[in-house]
């Protein structure tokens, strides 16, 4: 399995040094992608980089923890709860849905349960854009004291 390194220190730089900036997404970072990493991939990194470092200024969780997460659950944005076509759930953590959620897609996922893998039909959060998703996720993690 690969792995790809996003240089935490470059993110958390920009926040240190805010100041300087006047928007402090400007200039937003990019990812460039080494051998090994495909044109899409570094894409959809690319598309995660705003949201996860605004989750970062609100929460301290590290913008490559939520960028790596979103790659995982997703393979790289390709695999979404309910698909990734129209009506997709942009859930790219795969959040599932809790009581009285406003939007919910159902959809087949594997658990691990009394040691045994086994596929289930779960409710997963559905939002209206990948920025809803990654906002949303820095709430459930922050929230959890996690980071």
């Amino acid at each position: 399995m690969n792995s790809y390194k996003i240089d935490d220190d470059i993110f958390a730089k920009k926040f240190t040094n805010a100041s300087k900036y006047k928007n402090i997404f400007e200039p937003t970072p990019t990812y460039t992608a080494p051998e090994g990493v495909s044109a899409d991939q570094a894409d959809f990194i690319n598309k995660l980089i705003p949201g996860a470092m605004k989750v970062y200024k609100e929460t301290g969780i590290y913008p490559s923890v939520t960028i790596s997460q979103a790659c995982k659950e997703t393979g790289f944005g390709k695999y979404l709860p309910g698909g990734t076509g129209e009506g997709s759930s942009n859930n790219y953590f795969g959040i599932k849905a809790t009581p009285g959620w406003k939007k919910v897609v159902k959809s087949s996922t594997g658990e691990h349960y009394n040691g045994k893998d086994v596929t289930i039909v779960a409710g997963f959060r559905a939002y209206d854009s990948l920025d809803e998703s990654v906002a949303d996720y820095g709430k459930v993690i922050g929230q959890k004291g996690i980071s």
